[in-house]
């Protein structure tokens, strides 16, 4: 999860110092990390997440601003109130179908949408030419397939680095023993669960 946040934000679409990035499933694995590499590279995050219990983990992690989903009958009119009129920057979505008008309908002009994940199901086939003017559409599967063994390497002793310092908190929401994997597998699609699932052999 950790080199997934680091090649979205760092190698993918670098974030730019300054930029507002909206970040959903923030409470997540990958979108906790996600929002605090963002951070800190000098960007503001508006953070989305689906239940309330989850806000302060998202929060902790740099947050500027967090939108419960299930609290809010407008999300994109919320997320439109943050970053104002021309929208975010970039949309980091790992969620697919279930926020994919959502994130494109936030994003200003030559705004970018970074697609990770399907949690919510596959994105369903697009009409290019119903998507909103100069919005850049990425697809990113967060595993580096062109990099060479050396660059694995080398992003993941700078993962390892910032875990070390501090950089990233690694939140371990729950661990299961192996034989409960069926349960651990039913609280991720709860949307209960937050931060990283372990299960112990």
């Amino acid at each position: 999860q950790g080199l997934t946040a680091q090649h979205l934000c760092y190698d993918a679409v670098p974030v730019p110092e300054g930029a507002v990035v909206l970040v959903h499933s923030a409470a997540s694995g990958v979108g906790r990390m996600l929002t605090q590499l963002v951070t800190g590279r000098g960007a503001r995050v508006i953070a989305t997440v689906s239940r309330g219990h989850k806000a302060p983990a998202a929060a902790e992690a740099g947050a500027w601003k967090v939108l419960v989903r299930d609290e809010i009958e407008d999300l994109g009119a919320a997320i439109r109130n943050l970053s104002g009129p021309d929208g975010v920057d970039v949309v980091f979505d790992g969620t697919g179908k279930t926020l994919f008008d959502i994130s494109i309908s936030a994003l200003r002009y030559k705004g970018v949408f970074v697609h990770y994940g399907r949690a919510g199901g596959p994105i369903p086939p697009l009409r290019l030419w119903d998507q909103p003017d100069g919005v850049h559409l990425v697809h990113c599967r967060g595993d580096a397939r062109h990099e060479s063994i050396d660059q694995w390497r080398r992003h993941a002793l700078q993962v390892m680095q910032w875990i070390e310092d501090g950089t990233l908190d690694v939140l371990i929401g729950r661990t299961y023993c192996l034989e409960d994997a069926a349960a651990a597998h039913r609280d991720l699609e709860s949307q209960e669960t937050m931060g990283k699932l372990l299960l112990l052999p």
